[in-house]
């Protein structure tokens, strides 16, 4: 009687296993590789359909009229202005456990061709884009692009619910979905938090797909067939909704300025988490512009940067301002920024703003590029220590492409590397203003320290005009008399010298 009693209960266990899974319309036609019919798909109404062993009730949840109202709100509140985007969806990460379940049965059960096993989660995930690409062009009037959209969505419907409410936080083992709790009791070493060496980026959460699939590769189909349910039995629980983030590709504003004072530096000057001065170059042209765009934040680079007694005059320098995540793009209009620009040029008579315009990655390129290869003319008045003769004068001016060594200047190597670096003079100009002070016009290679190149820096920077004209020489003043780099291209010319040597 036992051995009859055991041998009814191998045959119910081996009917059990060899049922076929609740699968949902959606997975199924994934499973068997079917075209699905739009007609098909599950509306709202079903409200009482039991949800499916593999998708848990998602592909359902994504045709609802709830799930449109969820993402038409999400999107429409933060406020982004686009009319295409890009789209990621992650989808729970227990599918990747179901797939391999679902492998296992079809394996046991499968005659010939009829099912053929390609990725599930793949087939799901497409369906899943498929959906949101409708509802976001019929409920949002946003296109979906396979390109680099202006917007991009990700749209996350995970399983784990962390502490911090983060994709990478810790959690508690107790809000592990169940299936991932018994596959984290079976291949503890997998899911163990790593050590991070200090100043490497932290390693991402502990269950994501790269841990889960070492740790489903390392276990055998009987291992699996032991602690899970071949095929998976449906779930209780419905998928939950989905957490959407935005961002928005930055943009870029470009254009010249002029510094007509000394003084003030070119982006706020912090030091040890003090400010100095009241000021900036950065902010006098910026003024409200960031709250116009709806930026998260912004980032100045420019064509160089001059110290903060040095005046910026000729035809002002190359700058770039990228705003991030921006909201609204489409007020960002050429007579917009024609108007910033007269406001700022009537606001203060300390900088001037001129060809400023949106310009694109590639022209933001051209300027970094530009700014390592360019040209710069200075001006400055200096002393001598003798008087020169004309002699002295005409020889200075007939130099031309002069190599020089410069070591990092002392006044800056609490903030620069400590080497030497080779520039060249292009030439040197040189007239009197009254007996011992002079007027020295210099066009120099991007890079070089002007200060320095005047007075020798102690002898860390050689051949100097110290060193040329056999006295001391100091530097009084200094102005950046132009940048030869044309950029922004547009209708005016700009970026030439003014009174080339």
């Amino acid at each position: 009687l036992l051995l009859l009693l055991l041998r009814v209960m191998d045959v119910e266990t081996e009917a059990t296993s060899l049922a076929e899974p609740a699968l949902c319309v959606v997975c199924l036609s994934v499973v068997e590789k079917r075209c699905l019919p739009a007609q098909t798909i599950v509306s709202e109404q079903d409200s009482d359909l039991s949800p499916c062993s593999f998708c848990k009730g998602l592909c359902w949840y994504v045709c609802s009229k709830g799930f449109s109202k969820t993402l038409k709100n999400e999107i429409e509140g933060c406020g982004f202005q686009a009319s295409a985007c890009t789209i990621a969806v992650t989808l729970p990460l227990t599918l990747n456990v179901m797939e391999r379940l679902l492998s296992i049965h079809y394996e046991q059960t499968a005659k010939g061709e009829e099912i053929i096993r390609n990725s599930v989660v793949d087939g799901v995930k497409q369906f899943v884009r498929d959906v949101i690409t409708s509802v976001l062009k019929k409920d949002v009037g946003i296109d979906v692009t396979t390109e680099d959209g202006p917007l991009n969505a990700f749209i996350s419907f995970s399983d784990i619910v962390r502490d911090d409410g983060t994709a990478e936080g810790d959690f508690s083992m107790e809000k592990l979905p169940e299936v991932l709790r018994t596959l984290t009791s079976l291949c503890p070493e997998e899911f163990r938090r790593r050590h991070v060496r200090k100043g490497k980026k932290a390693s991402s959460a502990l269950h994501n797909q790269n841990s889960i699939g070492k740790a489903l590769n390392s276990l055998t189909d009987e291992q699996l067939k032991k602690s899970f349910h071949v095929p998976p039995l449906p779930s209780t629980e419905f998928a939950s909704p989905p957490k959407c983030h935005f961002n928005h590709n930055s943009i870029f504003i470009g254009g010249r300025y002029k510094k007509l004072c000394r003084g003030i530096s070119q982006t706020p000057w912090i030091i040890k988490k003090e400010r100095l001065g009241d000021t900036s170059v950065e902010e006098l042209l910026m003024l409200d512009l960031v709250n116009a765009v709806g930026a998260d934040e912004t980032k100045f680079s420019s064509a160089g940067r001059e110290d903060c007694d040095v005046r910026m005059l000729g035809s002002g320098r190359p700058f770039v301002v990228e705003f991030i995540n921006p909201r609204n793009c489409r007020d960002i209009t050429k007579d917009l920024l024609e108007k910033h620009q007269a406001r700022v040029n009537d606001s203060t008579d300390t900088v001037k703003l001129s060809h400023f315009q949106v310009v694109d990655r590639d022209a933001v390129r051209l300027l970094r590029e530009g700014a390592e290869k360019k040209t710069k003319t200075y001006s400055c008045p200096i002393w001598s220590e003798r008087q020169l003769s004309q002699s002295d004068m005409d020889t200075i001016n007939s130099m031309n492409d002069i190599t020089i060594k410069q070591q990092t200047p002392l006044r800056v190597t609490h903030r620069r590397t400590l080497m030497c670096r080779d520039r060249v003079i292009h030439g040197l100009h040189i007239q009197e203003i009254k007996p011992h002070f002079y007027y020295l016009q210099l066009c120099t290679q991007s890079g070089t320290y002007i200060k320095e190149f005047v007075h020798g820096d102690f002898g860390r920077t050689t051949p100097n005009m110290k060193t040329m004209l056999g006295c001391e020489v100091d530097i009084l003043a200094l102005d950046v008399m132009a940048v030869d780099l044309e950029w922004p291209v547009d209708k005016e010319s700009c970026g030439k010298t003014e009174g080339a040597l």
